[in-house]
């Protein structure tokens, strides 16, 4: 959904009780033909519009301070908001890269999951090929060795 000066945000609202409780939070009219997940969908369009038209002149920041906890929604994010984003530093998302072929360092947003073994640590130039395993694939190797093992002896299907 759009919202204020083109921002966008995901608003999920599948179930019938989340779709009753969107309704009771934003004002939109609990329509009979919007009754069940069946009849949404049958009028799909009709209902992005509504929801729409209610998010239109709201920030994202108040599209969630309206339906966040009670409604499955969430601001989609552009680069600026990634890299404005505090939580997105505070874990060690955003990397400084020295890039192949150029003499300058660029800043690039990283994976937010990190393995219990991933080296806490900036990654100092971007590879183009990544030839060793890194110690999460090591561990999935050991893990499926493991249970090709098992399953050869018959211990678990």
């Amino acid at each position: 959904m759009h919202c204020d000066r083109g921002r966008l945000v995901t608003i999920a609202a599948p179930y019938d009780h989340q779709w009753a409780l969107l309704c009771d939070r934003t004002g939109i009219e609990r329509r009979r033909e919007f009754a069940t997940l069946d009849d949404r969908n049958a009028h799909a369009d009709e209902v992005r519009a509504v929801v729409a038209a209610w998010a239109k002149p709201l920030t994202k920041s108040e599209v969630l301070a309206t339906l966040g906890g009670l409604v499955p929604c969430a601001p989609v994010n552009d680069a600026e908001d990634i890299f404005n984003d505090p939580n997105v530093s505070a874990r060690s998302m955003l990397s400084p890269i020295a890039h192949p072929g150029s003499s300058r360092q660029v800043t690039v947003a990283g994976n937010a999951i990190k393995c219990s073994a991933t080296i806490r640590r900036r990654r100092g130039q971007l590879r183009r090929s990544v030839s060793t395993p890194t110690r999460c694939s090591a561990a999935w190797a050991s893990a499926m060795t493991r249970f090709r093992d098992l399953r050869a002896r018959s211990i678990i299907a």
